[in-house]
């Protein structure tokens, strides 16, 4: 059986109609979805009657028609981690695309939204993928694909592909889709895995697949690698699995093959407050450079590790497995394994720094070629061994609430990312993330210390390496909610360099963050205010109203 198998389908004009005052049957599907927030309902029936009346100018009239929704996504703790077999903590929120699916009798996809940037496209299943080369691996068929670079139909294309690829024999059905929506653009919270995610969803449901959800999952990310990101499967996944009311506290490996989730409730008296910096995270020649950097670091650390470590390491699989909870060590070893990586390194460094290894590393600096001078290692290794511990922590830190140790994990995820320390709102100073071996030495003499205290500070979830993905006006986002009386914490979301930040907040003090962002932030910089209070919503999926 399908993971959808219903939706409800009517012609557009019924839809409009239905949404028109509204019909209680969408009051009762938007409560399930939404909650009981009133305002949020009035936003997402504007969106909706606007995706309506655009589909009826540009798809056919008569036409049974589903009405599929993808939220934006947050991910709370366990950032940058997507590479890495370890707990991550999601929730979805009331910003979203929507989307008029139709199925086709022919194998067209026609693309459609309101905005002159995204043209109308339409593309043939057959043509892009035939029968004869869906046995190839997914990155040859890449690789040798004609593909257009930057075109915002690639994220819907890339998942039917895969799909497609997935059952060989059976040729899928084409769709047409108009579209829209109020996900913030370019600023770490999925509005392009939504588009892939969407197209996976109609996809599985228009051809009624039967996939288990973590093949889908995984076949759906491996699909946006379409649009030329190499990422995990993580945002289709929360986008897929997320719950409203509750944070998603999953772990998986990139194949998304066994995967691990819990729920974990919302508390009902906080909410969150998404902040978005307006600065758009460009892709610059030195930004893909900085990210691609980053990625070598952890490849390439893992394996100087085990070059030195070969008894403790060689079956370890990631960074995030180099700690007490997974291996027989103690957490002073974890520190003394760091110091055999160097503080920062250049390409011809790293074969000298694992030579018994070279079969491992040739193919990592192959696939990871960076041209910097010269990158940081320790410090990223450092985040990626850290982060996930404060990744598994969240979950009993949220079961129990215990707001002082969530805003400690907060501050010390955050400043694994931070590039200044604000000293007022117009001054700031360079925020030093490096990992001397001093500092390692101090953090083995006190896991190893008779007291409790200094045991603690040393454990990995308070130490925040360098994974330095922030940017000024994120900091400063940071450190004005921090500052804020019922603030619980903050921190950066998403791939970072410009964005979004959030803060748990107590609900009563929502009104007082947004009016001092505003007027710290937004105001100075003649900005809008492009910040929300939210709270976690329902994963995506077609929408399914009572039959009655």
């Amino acid at each position: 059986m399908s993971i959808y198998p219903h939706a409800t389908e009517m012609s557009i004009a019924q839809w409009r109609e239905l949404f028109a005052a509204p019909d209680p049957r969408i009051s009762e599907a938007f409560a399930d979805i939404y909650g009981d927030d009133a305002s949020l309902h009035q936003e997402r029936l504007a969106l909706f009657r606007s995706v309506l009346e655009g589909a009826a100018q540009r798809l056919p009239a008569d036409a049974p028609s589903t009405l599929i929704r993808v939220p934006g996504r947050i991910n709370t703790m366990g950032l940058h981690s997507d590479g890495q077999y370890s707990f991550k903590n999601h929730v979805v929120f009331g910003r979203e695309i929507v989307a008029v699916v139709q199925r086709r009798n022919d194998d067209i996809v026609f693309l459609s939204s309101p905005h002159d940037e995204y043209p109308d496209y339409a593309f043939t299943i057959a043509e892009l993928l035939p029968p004869e080369v869906r046995g190839a691996e997914w990155i040859d068929i890449l690789e040798a694909a004609e593909i257009e670079v930057g075109g915002w139909q690639n994220f819907l294309i890339g998942p039917i592909l895969a799909l497609q690829k997935h059952y060989p024999d059976r040729q899928l059905c084409g769709l047409n889709v108009f579209l829209d929506g109020d996900i913030p653009v370019a600023a770490g919270v999925s509005s392009s895995s939504a588009l892939a995610t969407l197209a996976g969803i109609a996809t599985i449901y228009f051809n009624q697949l039967d996939i288990p959800w973590g093949e889908a999952i995984r076949v759906i990310g491996a699909g946006e690698w379409y649009s030329g990101s190499r990422g995990g499967p993580g945002d289709t996944g929360a986008q897929m699995l997320c719950r409203r009311g509750h944070i998603l506290h999953i772990k998986y490996d990139i194949p998304f093959d066994p995967y691990e989730e819990h729920l974990l409730p919302f508390p009902e008296d906080w909410r969150i407050v998404l902040c978005n910096t307006l600065v758009i995270s460009r892709k610059t020649v030195e930004s893909l450079q900085s990210a691609t950097s980053r990625g070598l670091a952890q490849a390439a650390g893992i394996v100087i590790m085990r070059e030195n470590f070969p008894d403790v390491l060689n079956d370890v699989k990631c960074l995030a497995h180099i700690s007490p909870e997974y291996m027989d060590v103690r957490l002073s070893d974890v520190y003394e394994m760091l110091k055999v990586l160097p503080e920062r390194a250049t390409m011809n460094d790293l074969p000298k720094l694992a030579p018994s290894r070279r079969d491992e590393l040739d193919p990592i600096m192959r696939h990871w070629r960076v041209s910097l001078p010269d990158f940081p290692v320790r410090p990223v290794c450092m985040y990626m061994i850290c982060e996930p511990a404060r990744g598994s922590r969240n979950k009993p830190v949220i079961e129990t609430r215990d707001e002082e140790e969530l805003g400690k994990l907060m501050a010390a995820a955050h400043d694994g990312d931070r590039v200044v320390r604000w000293l007022d709102d117009e001054h700031s100073k360079p925020f030093d993330n490096r990992t001397s071996d001093e500092a390692l030495d101090q953090m083995t003499r006190m896991a190893d210390s008779d007291d409790a205290a200094e045991r603690e500070a040393a454990q990995l979830y308070r130490q925040p390496g360098g994974f330095g993905c922030s940017c000024p006006e994120l900091d400063l986002l940071v450190d004005i909610c921090n500052s804020i009386d019922g603030v619980i914490g903050s921190r950066i979301t998403g791939a970072g360099l410009g964005g979004c930040m959030f803060a748990y907040v107590h609900k009563d003090a929502v009104p007082e963050v947004l009016e001092q962002v505003n007027r710290r932030y937004y105001s100075p910089r003649d900005l809008p205010l492009a910040a929300w209070e939210l709270f976690p919503t329902e994963r995506g999926g077609p929408l399914v109203l009572d039959d009655r």
